[in-house]
């Protein structure tokens, strides 16, 4: 039986959306144990952080290729831009509280520019893998 085409892009989905969560942990992870991770020759800290995230990205990897092979469509990038304005003191919430709305995308660039009336405007560029459209 035939698995249909909108239940694969259905969990390829899913699985882009995980992958992107799990890379936010690995972020939080590393950053939180960022001198630990960066003193040491050998960081039994870091070998944490590889055991725990390293297996389940690479093998969310594996099977977000494997649903993209198996639809038989190629997908294309699309890319987005996303604009944030705030205070200097709100600003690393703002923006990490954007890009966690938008998981399963990769951060392709940030600009910063302080405008005049002293809040900040950031503009992100995201880009995330989506099934090609048939015709194209």
């Amino acid at each position: 039986m035939a698995v249909p085409q909108s239940d694969m892009q259905r969990a390829l989905g899913v699985l882009q959306e995980v992958y992107g969560t799990m890379v936010e942990r690995l972020t939080e992870a590393v950053l939180a144990d960022e001198e630990q991770i960066r003193d040491a020759q050998f960081s039994y800290t870091y070998q944490e952080v590889e055991d725990r995230f390293g297996p389940r990205i690479v093998s969310l990897s594996h099977l977000i290729n494997a649903l993209q092979n198996a639809s038989g469509r190629p997908t294309v990038e699309e890319v987005r831009v996303e604009t944030v304005i705030a205070e200097a003191e709100s600003l690393a919430d703002d923006v990490n509280r954007r890009l966690r709305g938008l998981r399963g995308s990769t951060l392709r660039s940030m600009n910063v520019q302080k405008m005049d009336d002293g809040k900040f405007l950031v503009v992100l560029t995201m880009a995330r893998a989506v099934l090609a459209r048939p015709g194209r």
